[in-house]
């Protein structure tokens, strides 16, 4: 009983704490030599969920690697579109979306 410490017996009294732990041990062995598949297979699952929680973690690092790696690019988009924009406007005076919607040509459209 490696667990157990201090003596059975102090001052000629009974030790509650070291009768328990003595107990408890005793449990304990009784258990693993009925159960020994069931605490193996506990094992295997600790194992298991430990992989698993490992996965998870890295799955959540490239996750935000990701996340972050798409509001570059849509910030790229968005500035470059604003600079297309801008180009527009100062060859047309008007960012040509503006033409396509004007009312005036799209009146001026007729349909057969």
């Amino acid at each position: 009983f490696k667990y157990c410490t201090g003596n059975l017996y102090e001052d000629g009294k009974l030790n509650f704490l070291t009768v328990i732990q003595l107990l408890n041990e005793a449990l304990r062995m009784l258990r693993d030599e009925h159960y020994p598949c069931e605490l193996k297979e506990l094992h295997r699952i600790e194992d298991v969920v430990t992989s698993y929680k490992e996965a998870l973690q890295n799955l959540t690092m490239k996750l935000r690697r990701l996340e972050q790696h798409c509001e570059q690019k849509c910030q790229s988009i968005s500035r470059k579109q604003e600079i297309w924009e801008s180009k527009w406007k100062t060859v047309l005076g008007q960012c040509p979306f503006s033409l396509i919607f004007k009312d005036d040509l799209v009146s001026s459209v007729h349909f057969i």
